[in-house]
This record gives structure tokens, sequence and C-alpha cells, in this order.
């Protein structure tokens, strides 16, 4: 898949839209033509100035940074924007691995709405928990959402926080590098490497520092980001109708929602019968009661330098797509 591609297939580049914090890779650059608006937490001249400093960013990449439109937090995006021309009549708004940080989603997802004009998308690549540093945390729960959108949260919580650090396993690869990401469907337990400081990180949390700290605070598949979308449209919170949610493609997978041209009631009735099936592809997609008919196979593994048994799941051999249109 040509991810761009595929993260571009509701974009029109003439039409009016909005790109979240692309940093120095954006994917709808004014400099190409598109007329696009972008948001970040900081002001292109900060941006430019952390890029010179970080040796991994090579210096030509530096010009690549675009003047940032509107300076805020992302969560209230419909804040930031509200009062300009540009409020409610956006056709796409488009975020790469930025949804997962976000210490308020329900309120991004919100924002959003508000900024695009009826018929626009919402464009998200997400990284699966399951293929990331993140692979030892428990996923995301509904719960979890609303207590941040009821707390009215803008930054992650000590919670969060805690749980980010504990839970991070970076991956050994090959070439004997530390790697964020690799394929769920070939890792191997022994090559994880662990270096949580437990009392450290307790510590950390109990001093409740004011100082934003970055983490991921969704924890998620697409089966349980299905799960949880869906769940909030028929709650009424949100109101976008889900137009895909695609297979995990390496360590990322791609969704594409909606804000429909009219408002339409949800089926409350329905999905009553539906959400037991969302919750067991999420089940599935966990390793958790998995059968011959759910997965390919379970192979039990002895590590002999621990003396701890556990299991491996392999990947499903139909892996898990939403295409609704």
């Amino acid at each position: 898949m040509d991810r761009k591609k595929e993260l571009l297939r509701f974009v029109d580049k003439e039409a009016l839209g909005v790109e979240i914090a692309p940093y120095f890779n954006p994917l709808t650059p004014k400099a190409e033509g598109f007329n696009c608006r972008i948001v970040d937490v900081f002001g292109h001249d900060e941006l430019r100035a952390k890029a010179k400093d970080d040796p991994f960013i090579p210096s030509e990449r530096v010009a690549e940074i675009e003047d940032v439109d509107f300076v805020g937090d992302g969560s209230h995006l419909n804040d930031l924007m509200r009062g300009s021309p540009e409020f409610g009549e956006c056709a796409y708004i488009v975020s790469s691995h930025n949804f997962e940080h976000l210490p308020n989603p329900i309120q991004f997802l919100q924002g959003c709405e508000e900024v695009l004009r009826p018929g626009g998308v919402l464009s998200m690549a997400i990284p699966d928990y399951r293929a990331c540093f993140d692979h030892f945390r428990f996923p995301t729960r509904l719960a979890d959402w609303l207590d941040a959108y009821h707390e009215d949260r803008s930054r992650p919580s000590p919670g969060s926080v805690l749980d980010f650090k504990l839970g991070t396993a970076h991956y050994l690869g090959r070439d004997g590098n530390e790697k964020p990401g690799f394929n769920i469907g070939t890792a191997k337990f022994e090559r994880f490497i662990f270096g949580q400081d437990l009392p450290g990180l307790y510590q950390d949390y109990l001093d409740k520092s004011e100082t934003y700290t970055d983490a991921h605070c969704s924890v998620t598949c697409p089966e349980i980001l299905h799960l949880l979308i869906s769940d909030l449209i028929h709650l009424d919170l949100i109101s976008f109708e889900i137009v895909s949610i695609s297979r995990t493609r390496t360590f990322e997978y791609f969704v594409h929602l909606r804000k429909p041209e009219q408002p339409v009631a949800a089926d409350k009735e329905t999905y009553k019968s539906q959400r037991p099936i969302l919750m067991n592809e999420a089940r599935l997609a966990m390793g958790i009661g998995a059968d011959a008919d759910a997965l390919s196979s379970l192979l039990s593994v002895i590590h002999q330098k621990t003396g701890l048994k556990s299991i491996e799941r392999h990947l499903q051999k139909q892996p898990y797509v939403v295409q609704n249109g």
C-alpha cells in the first residue's frame, strides 16, 4: 500500500483542508499547491529551531517545515479555528500519528466535526499498539476516553504517563539496533528490550509534575478503535460515519471518518446486536479466546532464561478491515 495515497484518498488538492502537526514531513504541503492550513502546538520558528538541533533530522528537511497557521493544542481544534473564515468550511483534516498522543480524543473528534463542512473527511494514520513500543500495554477502554472528556483534560494524566513509560518496550532488530516498531506476525519475545525503573516511575507519578509530558494516551488496534468510535456514535457524542478502517500495515492502520451531509440518528436498537460482535473482534485481536477458526496457530514457547511460559499468537488468516464506502 502507498501510505500517502491512502491517507490522501479523500483529499482534493484545491479544496480547503487542515493538516495536524506535520512537522518536517507534510502530506499536504502548500509548496506543492495544496490549499491547506497547518495546526501545531508550536509556531514555525520554534519548530525550525528544534529541527536544526535534532541530529536525526537532515538539515535539508528543515526547509520543508511550513508556516503554522494555527498555534495550539489539536485537541481543541474548534477553539483554535473558531472565528476564522475556514471554520466549518474544511473539506478534509489529515492527521498522521497524532491521535494517539491526544489527552482528550473525544474533544478532538468533536472539534473536527465543527471544523469540517458537511461531507468532509477526517483521515488518520494510527499505530497498532501490538506492533510498536506499546506492545505490552493494555488497550484503551471507552471509560478512559470518557474520563478524559468529562475531566476536560488538556494534558496526559499522571496515570497515562506512568502507563506509557512503564509499558514501553523497544525491539531489537536483526541489525542489532533498537526499533520502535516491528512486524506483529514474526516478533519474538526474547528480542524485546525492557528498561523500566518501577520505583522511579512511581515517584514521578506521585510528584505529579505540571510540566507537559508527551505520551501515547490511546492504545488501540483497528478492531478496538472500531468499537470505541462506534460507541461514541451511539452515545451521540460524535456524529461521524465510519467510511473505512484498514487492516494493520506493518505497524499502522488508516481511518477515514466522514461528517454526514445531513444529521443521522444512530440506530440504537440495531447497535445492541452489533456491539457484541465488535467486542468479540476486539477480544480476538488481543489474542483472547482464540481457536482454530480465529487464529492460524497457537505456539507454546518455553523461555530458558526466565523459565516462564508464554504463548505466541500468529496473525489471523483474514486481517481486519472495515469498508463502508
